[in-house]
């Protein structure tokens, strides 16, 4: 099952099978694309299925880390880079 990221009003919502992680547009202080296969030490959530060729998306918040592990980075960076 893929990672899910949508916009809810003033939430950017991320779903991945039973988990649901709901993060304010506002906390949201940058988004990017890591080349790093786990991510650097100061993630401080995992979502998704991590393998080789998997984009890896960071979503970095005022006192949190996403990596997010997905098929369609770009299209999640450009929805996110979008607001």
């Amino acid at each position: 099952m893929e990672v899910r990221v949508k916009e809810k009003g003033d939430l950017i919502s991320i779903r991945w099978f039973l988990s649901k992680i709901e993060i304010p547009k506002k906390d949201i202080v940058n988004v990017y694309e890591s080349s790093e296969y786990g991510g650097d030490s100061s993630v401080t959530h995992h979502i998704g299925q991590p393998y080789a060729r998997a984009d890896r998306v960071i979503i970095q918040t005022k006192d949190a880390k996403y990596l997010i592990y997905t098929n369609n980075g770009a299209s999640i960076l450009e929805k996110l880079n979008n607001n």
